[in-house]
């Protein structure tokens, strides 16, 4: 597998550099977008020796593997052509400039032997969204059933389908091709070709689920049966919440694989969304992943790595995270911003009961039972935040002992979440069980 990774003097990543060192079985590398996500997927799909090949170049062709069944053949003018292993036939008319030179700086070390690297990226939707698709060749049910390897196109096709169907994507499937039998064109219902006329989501979903089936396809190079090594870069554009569950379970199935030391030996996400890199991480036993973050400082990507915890949290969990270092402040130091504390309890209280719980805003302090004048003073207060937010204060509320009336913040905080009945909440977040 990967072990270590330097990206260096390319793109957003600086003459100095980054390294992901300690690669592990499954990883994932979280960082918004302008972050060097691209740039990463970009040089692993790429051969890591791709430089010294390119400048070495003696007007002979150079067979690069690419993905899957998929291989670049570079000719001596710097141009390529994908080649079909299977049928020997160049399958992608088009020319297309390379250069591996970029990547110069950068460095890939292996741990236990190299593998065939399988990158899913933009440049992988691009390059396969074609009106003919090459087939996967997968061993159908009757072949498992003999223990034989009658290895062919059709299940590949059949799953794919099937997972189209199953999430609501029905406006489009994919057959086998009329003009090559051992390869695939997506249709309309009308049965008419659909590749160029797919929205981006469709795009998407139908490229991943192509992806899906050559990672457990057949291999290129001389070990069609060997390990691989996958790289996933964002799958999830432009699709709803289903269909990146779906994505996220798909994911998780391959990150299984390379724990159980299967056909899959490791598998590296990138992602920019929170919504999938949660899912992920939820679907996985607790430390067996490896987080990085990628960031931005001065227009320089930079990482930092996180080992087995979990960097991203939800603006939830952040605020009730807030929260607790409040309580902290207050228990260690005596007294913390009274303008912070019931700000941050406000988010928290829109967010639960009035974004997920539907109850009424006007109407949610009706019936909270108080034991104090103070501390109907202090429910007060909060509902006037909640009410009008941080717009305005009436420094009536703020006359006396800060401390005593943040103390009196956080009671009635909690007295509202135990009167909605909800206190098992309140302590779950408050990691006070």
């Amino acid at each position: 597998m990967i072990a270590r990774i330097v990206m260096k003097d390319v793109a957003s990543y600086d003459a100095e550099g980054v390294v992901f060192d300690n690669l592990q079985e499954v990883c994932i590398i979280y960082g918004g977008n302008g972050t060097g996500k691209t740039t990463l997927s970009r040089f692993l799909a790429g051969p890591d020796d791709g430089p010294e090949m390119i400048n070495d170049w003696d007007g002979e062709e150079h067979f690069i593997k690419i993905s899957g069944i998929a291989t670049l053949v570079v000719k001596g003018d710097g141009h390529g052509l994908f080649r079909d292993l299977v049928n020997d036939d160049f399958v992608k008319k088009s020319r297309m400039k390379i250069d591996y030179g970029i990547f110069d700086q950068c460095k890939m070390e292996w741990e236990g032997g190299r593998k065939e690297v399988m990158v899913y990226n933009q440049d992988y939707k691009q390059r396969n969204l074609t009106e003919i698709m090459p087939g996967v060749f997968t061993m159908g049910a009757e072949g498992k059933k003999r223990k034989k390897e009658p290895y062919t196109v059709k299940p590949a096709m059949d799953y794919i389908n099937e997972t189209l169907s199953r999430i609501g994507f029905t406006g489009f499937t994919i057959r086998t091709s009329k003009e090559n039998a051992y390869s695939y064109e997506i249709v309309r219902k009308d049965g008419s070709l659909a590749g160029q006329s797919l929205s981006e989501g469709e795009v998407t979903i139908i490229t991943f689920l192509y992806f899906i089936e050559q990672v457990a396809g057949l291999g290129s190079g001389s070990n069609p049966y060997g390990q691989k090594v996958v790289v996933v870069d964002d799958p999830i554009s432009s699709l709803d919440y289903d269909a990146i569950d779906v994505v996220s379970r798909l994911t998780s199935e391959m990150m299984d694989s390379a724990r159980a030391y299967g056909r899959i030996k490791q598998v590296i996400v990138l992602t920019h969304n929170t919504t999938f890199h949660q899912s992920l991480s939820v679907r996985q036993p607790k430390g067996s992943i490896y987080y990085w973050k990628l960031y931005k400082r001065k227009g320089v990507s930079k990482v930092t790595s996180y080992g087995r915890e979990n960097p991203v949290r939800s603006d939830y969990e952040e605020l009730w995270m807030k929260l607790r270092d409040i309580r902290k402040k207050m228990d260690e130091e005596g007294s913390v911003s009274v303008m912070e504390l019931p700000n941050t309890m406000r988010r928290i209280i829109d967010t639960y009961f009035v974004d997920c719980g539907g109850y009424n805003k006007r109407k949610m302090f009706d019936g909270v039972y108080v034991k104090s004048k103070e501390e109907k003073q202090a429910m007060i207060a909060l509902a006037k935040w909640f009410d009008e937010g941080s717009h305005g204060v009436d420094d009536n509320i703020y006359a006396g002992n800060e401390e005593m009336m943040c103390e009196r913040y956080m009671d009635a905080f909690r007295r509202l979440f135990e009167t909605m009945g909800q206190s098992a909440h309140y302590k779950m977040m408050m990691r006070e069980i």
